[in-house]
């Protein structure tokens, strides 16, 4: 998954691969001037983590086998978190202790999130399907519009076009509760504190870049609220190596009757992370591979939360996109909130290893394979210590606001991923409507900032653990 989870989201995401990229900026201000970059950090993909096999016997390819992906391969069980904080869980009824698979490496088309194969098992209709037509930018202060469409006999007549908008701040309702909303100041650290901090510094230095940053480009997910009434249509699963949850057509339907808007638009990179918040019921859906077939929407897992105002910030195992179980949207930076500079919540963080067979409250299971004695399970929830003067640290605006988070609410540990990365908003909601990168505004231009320098400077070394299983 996340998803998270990371740089690819691994089980079924897997998470983020650092990668390097140019980018060309052109800015004008009566001469045209041509900043090119490089972005050698983190702001990049995910690289997924396979894991298992599910419980009705297919296979899952070994994504080691990709030669110099820096993956591992085998079989591992999925795991759930058990009353006390960990718990490897083995066996289980077919699908329910499946930790599933993502990526062996990036897809070299970036519109891959987007497009999807077109060998999509057809499960369910997609009926009803009102994401068909093209349609422009969304209307200043206005969730609807009207877009042409061609009838039978060639006349043209008006059809209802229901847009999404982008995220707010925070994403959406959480609970009072909500794992991400814990103020972590005052909490108890974890007696491992000083050795999983060396495990973590060790993780930073192993990265290709030796840094951290935050997907915001790629290998991330938009966050499609979605206005009332927007027609609902049923979800398809892909063309996965593995079998659909026995409740995502039946039992819980989790698939069907998903309210997608006319713009809907999965984030880039090979996870397609996709979430859909319905504030008029409260529900929030996340997908991940989310892509559109044949005029039909299909996704390879995912999950539902019925009621966000009492969730905790994670879906019921297995669901969810994050290898972890726990809501991408909750621990996502949104776009309004890097604009206000101010982040209400916990942060989601994806490393390159977690704990073999380990998963601690509020992840909910782990595609971790991370065998070293300090290893750090996914769940774990670490912050920066609360005597760190942020105003003082050598960052951009945005910085010290990821900084100001960590600090109060932390850091919580969603997903696998090739490098140290944050989730940032994907801003395909905006591009695709023909408007700049909303990121691009965000950043520091001044420091030729990108999600792989927006944490230069944090303080790692003053990382500390808060202890397993707290805010429970």
């Amino acid at each position: 998954m996340v998803r998270h989870h990371r740089p690819m989201r691994s089980a079924p995401p897997g998470r983020r691969s650092a990668r390097s990229r140019t980018a060309a900026a052109l800015v004008g201000v009566g001469a045209l001037l041509a900043v090119v970059f490089t972005d050698g950090h983190s702001e990049g993909f995910r690289s997924a983590l396979a894991l298992g096999r599910t419980a009705q016997g297919y296979a899952v390819p070994d994504p080691g086998s990709d030669a110099g992906n820096g993956l591992v391969g085998g079989d591992t069980p999925a795991l759930q978190s058990s009353s006390t904080g960990t718990a490897p869980v083995g066996g289980g009824s077919p699908g329910q202790n499946l930790a599933l698979p993502g990526e062996a490496k990036p897809s070299t088309d970036p519109s891959a999130g987007a497009s999807g194969s077109s060998g999509a098992v057809v499960t369910r209709s997609a009926s009803g399907d009102p994401t068909g037509s093209t349609v422009g930018p969304a209307p200043t202060g206005s969730s609807t519009s009207i877009s042409p469409t061609t009838g039978s006999a060639g006349t043209t007549t008006p059809q209802l076009a229901f847009l999404a908008t982008a995220a707010g701040t925070p994403a959406y309702r959480q609970a009072s509760n909500s794992a991400f909303r814990l103020d972590v100041r005052t909490a108890p650290l974890d007696p491992t504190s000083p050795a999983r901090l060396a495990r973590l510094l060790a993780l930073i230095q192993s990265t290709p870049t030796g840094t951290a940053g935050m997907n915001t480009r790629a290998w991330n997910s938009t966050v499609l609220t979605v206005p009332a009434g927007t027609p609902t249509t049923d979800v398809a699963f892909g063309s996965c190596p593995y079998a659909a949850h026995p409740d995502f057509f039946a039992g819980r339907g989790i698939f069907l009757g998903v309210p997608i808007p006319t713009n809907a638009t999965p984030g880039l990179g090979g996870d397609g992370g996709m979430t859909i918040y319905d504030p008029a019921t409260g529900r929030l859906w996340e997908f991940w591979k989310a892509a559109k077939v044949n005029g039909m929407w299909t996704a390879c897992w995912g999950g539902r939360i019925d009621d966000v105002s009492t969730s905790r910030g994670y879906f019921d195992r297995p669901f969810g996109s994050a290898a972890s179980s726990l809501v991408n949207a909750a621990g996502m930076v949104t776009i309004a909130e890097a604009r206000a500079g101010v982040i209400p919540h916990a942060l989601s963080i994806a490393l390159p290893q977690t704990k073999l067979q380990v998963a601690v409250w509020p992840a909910q299971r782990t595609d971790g394979r991370d065998t070293h004695p300090d290893a750090i399970p996914e769940g774990a929830r670490m912050r920066l210590d609360p005597t760190v003067n942020v105003d003082t640290l050598p960052m951009s605006r945005l910085g010290k606001a990821l900084a100001r988070a960590a600090q109060k609410f932390g850091l919580l540990v969603a997903d696998v991923s090739e490098g140290v990365v944050l989730d940032g908003e994907s801003g395909q909601l905006d591009i695709q409507a023909g408007r700049r990168d909303p990121w691009l505004s965000i950043y520091d231009a001044s420091r030729y900032e990108t999600g792989g320098t927006v944490l230069d400077g944090f303080p790692w070394s003053r990382i500390q653990f808060v202890a397993d299983g707290w805010g429970r």
